[in-house]
């Protein structure tokens, strides 16, 4: 399973309740929010700036066929913080990216991902914000672990 996918369970399910006969009252932790730092192609000399308190790091990919040399600088710039491709063409090419280390893919639906993507690999699909919330809601009954809002408004 994926190390990103298994910290966002943990975060939105909290520690388990203890086991035992005596009653105890314990303040449940509220969700614990994770940031997902995205690098942009032109700044991956410098990653290690930006995944300083990263819960995970999000590479945006737009080829299909990333450069090997890339991805293993990177992957050993993030060092043990998860790290994940965010695809950004129409194809992808999946078996190079989990060579890398890839812990985690971010695909829109319009992606044909070329190879299948295997247990450990955790799969997160890209919606729009203006998503109808019938279709939104559907989206919990995809064989997807998580789904990533992409509002690239925010910032203007």
């Amino acid at each position: 399973m994926s190390k990103f996918i298994d910290d966002l369970k943990r975060a939105c399910n909290g520690a388990p309740a203890p086991i035992g006969f005596l009653p105890r009252q314990t303040a449940t932790a509220p969700c614990r929010m994770l940031l997902l730092a995205v690098v942009a192609p032109e700044d991956l000399d410098r990653v290690a700036e930006f995944i300083d308190g990263a819960d995970a790091v999000l590479l945006p990919v737009a080829s299909e066929n990333p450069p090997k040399k890339r991805l293993t600088g990177f992957a050993g710039a993030a060092g043990k913080t998860p790290w994940g491709a965010w695809l950004k063409g129409k194809n992808a090419a999946i078996p190079e990216l989990v060579k890398a280390g890839c812990d985690f893919v971010v695909f829109s639906g319009s992606t044909v991902l070329t190879a299948a993507v295997d247990e450990k690999t955790g799969k997160i699909l890209e919606v729009e914000p203006s998503i109808a919330d019938t279709m939104l809601r559907t989206t919990g009954s995809l064989p997807v672990d998580a789904v990533f809002i992409n509002d690239d408004s925010v910032g203007d």
